[in-house]
């Protein structure tokens, strides 16, 4: 069996600025470390729509993403109120599946930008029996363009 062909021109990554609020944190007003993987998730969408896809599209022909293995490291604290830049790269884009990288990055005005958690994601690309299947041209072109 052929290994599976990958992409090999990079992408530029991704930058998807947000705030946290009170919902995103405990008592102490640190943000809860599931929301890490929310923000992240956000941050996957955006990186679509920026480039002009509407995932919905896929989801109503019965096509979804589904997250297959996610790796994260927290650094540091995010806190209530903070600024978050969300940076995301793509690592690797096969026919069935994507695998990125993101960063979480807290921003305060009074300090440099902090590290404060790292994930990585590999999603597979699934039809509606929920079976692996060849991701759209529609996607892999827009993960081949930077911007």
């Amino acid at each position: 069996m052929k290994p599976e062909k990958q992409m090999t021109k990079k992408l530029e990554p991704h930058h998807f600025r947000m705030r946290t609020y009170y919902a995103d944190t405990d008592a102490a007003g640190a943000i809860f470390h599931t929301r890490y993987l929310e923000f992240c998730e956000r941050a996957r969408w955006e990186l679509f729509v920026d480039r002009g896809v509407d995932l919905r599209d896929f989801t109503r022909q019965g096509n979804h993403f589904a997250i297959t293995r996610v790796a994260a490291n927290f650094h540091q604290l995010g806190r209530l109120g903070e600024e978050l830049q969300i940076e995301t790269d793509l690592l690797s884009c096969r026919r069935a599946s994507l695998t990125f990288k993101q960063s979480i990055y807290g921003i305060r005005p009074e300090e440099d930008k902090r590290l404060l958690c790292e994930a990585e994601f590999k999603i597979a690309y699934l039809n509606d029996k929920l079976k692996p299947q060849r991701m759209p041209q529609a996607i892999t072109e827009v993960l081949q363009t930077t911007g």
